[in-house]
């Protein structure tokens, strides 16, 4: 799978896909996809996401709420959140629903 930023947008909503199993100690959480033995690390902020992804959210959301707990602009965030969904769609810890070229 190719990365292709521009199939996520504000209106795309986004959710963890039923695959991976995950553990948090403290503020980093541990991803494992079971179907490619594949491990993930994840930091604070990648940790808040991943917990915002537990249900379906739109990433315009997803972006505004982590903005605002981490107080930084949602245009300074923005681009970091759609490069890390993409790396969770290529890892296949994520699924894309509506608003998406392949919806």
């Amino acid at each position: 799978m190719t990365k292709d930023p521009a199939r996520i947008r504000d209106e795309t909503v986004v959710t963890r896909s039923d695959a991976p199993l995950s553990t948090t100690i403290e503020d980093e959480t541990v991803l494992l996809n079971p179907d490619s033995g594949t491990y993930h690390g994840l930091n604070e902020v990648g940790t808040r996401v991943w917990t915002h992804l537990e249900s379906p959210v739109s990433v315009g959301e997803l972006e505004t709420v982590v903005a605002d707990e981490h107080d930084v602009a949602e245009a300074e965030l923005g681009p970091d959140i759609r490069a890390f969904l993409e790396d969770l769609l290529e890892a296949d810890l994520i699924e894309l629903r509506g608003a998406t070229d392949d919806s």
